[in-house]
Order: C-alpha cells, then sequence, then structure tokens
C-alpha cells in the first residue's frame, strides 16, 4: 500500500451528487 493511496471498485464513482459546484480561477502574479 503507497500511503495516501485510494483503492476503489473498478467503474465510475461520483461523489457530492446532487451539491452545489464551485468554479475557481487562480491567478498566479
Amino acid at each position: 500500500m503507497i500511503p495516501g493511496e485510494i483503492i476503489t471498485v473498478s467503474g465510475d464513482i461520483e461523489l457530492n451528487k446532487g451539491l452545489p459546484t464551485v468554479t475557481l480561477k487562480v491567478a498566479n502574479s
């Protein structure tokens, strides 16, 4: 096992289904 590794079942996994989303723009100056 690798530290921080997440082992999941095969297939698609949808996290936080139905919750509002946020778009974040980052500018590096």
